[in-house]
């Protein structure tokens, strides 16, 4: 497969957004654009609106955590995990509760993070 072919399957999933006042955030999302609260751990709400889902973190205002993009199997998901390693970029375990355990993140040099995986059919 050419290198630029492995990532293309690949359709954003979710944003991990970043907030002081995480309640407002998420009440502000659910009236806005109509998400519906649907898990909250410790520090984490996961919204779902139709196709689109968002996870409103405490943390910084104003800031991405991590886009997550989900890829249609695990054979696509492990070609473009050894391209990457190939590559000498360094991977990290995935954040992400609505990823499959072989999801992984990756870091550009600014520090944006990544994080590629199979959705969890509960995330769907």
């Amino acid at each position: 497969v050419p290198d630029d072919k492995l990532i293309w399957p690949a359709c954003l999933h979710h944003l991990n957004l970043k907030s002081e006042d995480s309640e407002a955030l998420v009440d502000w999302y659910s009236k806005a654009l109509m998400m519906e609260p649907k898990v909250t751990v410790i520090g984490e709400t996961w919204l779902s609106g139709k196709d689109r889902h968002f996870i409103i973190s405490h943390g910084p205002r104003g800031g991405l955590k991590y886009a997550a993009y989900t890829l249609e199997n695990e054979a696509q998901l492990i070609r473009l995990r050894n391209h990457i390693c190939e590559k000498d970029i360094a991977v990290y375990p995935s954040p992400s509760p609505l990823m499959e355990d072989s999801a992984f993140m990756i870091a550009d040099p600014d520090g944006n993070q990544f994080v590629l995986g199979i959705r969890r059919e509960a995330a769907v």
